[in-house]
């Protein structure tokens, strides 16, 4: 692993307070380790061996591996680390410069949006950042993942540049239990209709990082197929509705 790796990760360590993510690491790997020096448990050997096809067109070398993960990674802390990492600053301003009308889609933005796993492998050369989205029952909605990939575009341009450094590569990855209908993110999020989001469209017309081409996807395994959920109910019908009663049906 390079010099540069060894410090992003570190930066990422130092930036990640998420408690569930390391309650999770606890509970289902077992992670004891003090966590600013684990090196070797991130992820499952099932996990890992799922992931690898996604790497293949990086042409890794052999002694390439996990060497940080996290779920729900803060946007905010991604651009932190990696501008702490690429600059070497602490500090910045949160015009990023680039022409925006919506400061929700800026790098930072104090809101709690995030990814849902955040991994990183690297070898003696590379540096891989897999970003990685997962829905269940639900789908990918076009305004989520618009906002997602402008923002992960700017993430990237405003701390390491567009195109990225040679030997850094970021990666979207979809996962559910089902294949979206769609083959190509960007274009998929592109859609959205009507006049009130033809800003967003236009931001997603320059996607200098790339992130979002195409569609990289991953089954959940396991997903249970028959699920059930809870629903209020207004036994009158009455308008507006009063949500007096409850029941659990199909999802």
């Amino acid at each position: 692993m390079t010099e540069l790796a060894t410090t992003l990760v570190q930066n990422l360590k130092e930036l990640n307070a998420k408690e569930r993510d390391h309650l999770m690491r606890f509970a289902y790997l077992g992670a004891t380790e003090a966590y600013e020096g684990d090196t070797k448990r991130w992820l499952s050997d099932e996990m890992l061996s799922a992931l690898k096809p996604q790497l293949a067109d990086i042409h890794l070398s052999p002694s390439a591996r996990c060497v940080f993960a996290a779920m729900d990674y803060h946007l905010d802390w991604l651009y932190a680390a990696l501008f702490r990492t690429y600059k070497g600053g602490e500090t910045g301003v949160l015009d990023d410069g680039s022409p925006c009308k919506d400061d929700s889609l800026r790098p930072i933005i104090g809101i709690l949006e995030d990814l849902d796993l955040l991994v990183v492998f690297a070898d003696d050369e590379k540096v891989v950042v897999l970003c990685i989205e997962a829905k269940g029952d639900a789908s990918f909605s076009k305004l989520q993942l618009a906002r997602k990939l402008v923002r992960l575009d700017r993430i990237i341009t405003a701390s390491v540049g567009s195109p990225p450094p040679m030997g850094l590569h970021f990666k979207l990855v979809l996962i559910a239990p089902n294949e979206p209908a769609f083959n190509d993110c960007v274009e998929h999020a592109k859609a959205l209709p009507g006049e009130r989001f033809s800003d967003m469209r236009g931001y997603l017309a320059n996607h200098p990082s790339g992130i979002g081409t195409g569609l990289r996807f991953l089954k959940l395994a396991g997903f249970p197929k028959t699920l059930k959920k809870v629903t209020r109910v207004d036994p009158t019908n009455a308008s507006p509705k009063r949500f007096t009663h409850w029941k659990i049906e199909k999802r």
